[in-house]
């Protein structure tokens, strides 16, 4: 069974024809999550009622990125780098 327009969630829009995969529905909407969260990520997965690890596995899965590129992660907040 195929949900009719309707029934699909706001914001997601296949082209014409091409129905979503379940994959990219489901990357869509943790994408729209973090985003409504401002990316905390404890947030988020409670809001998605997963846990944080779940939710950390599924964005690096869906090669998901915080705005301004930012990923998460050690490396990403600075570690390693020396301070002037």
């Amino acid at each position: 069974m195929v949900a009719a327009a309707s029934h699909t969630p706001t914001g997601v829009a296949a082209a014409p024809g091409a129905p979503l995969t379940l994959a990219e529905l489901e990357r869509r909407h943790i994408a729209a999550v973090l985003e409504r969260s401002g990316w905390h990520q404890g947030r988020a997965a409670g809001a998605l009622g997963i846990s944080v690890k779940t939710l950390y596995r599924k964005i690096r899965s869906y090669g998901l990125q915080r705005p301004g590129g930012r990923a998460g992660g050690p490396a990403a907040r600075g570690a390693g780098e020396q301070t002037p």
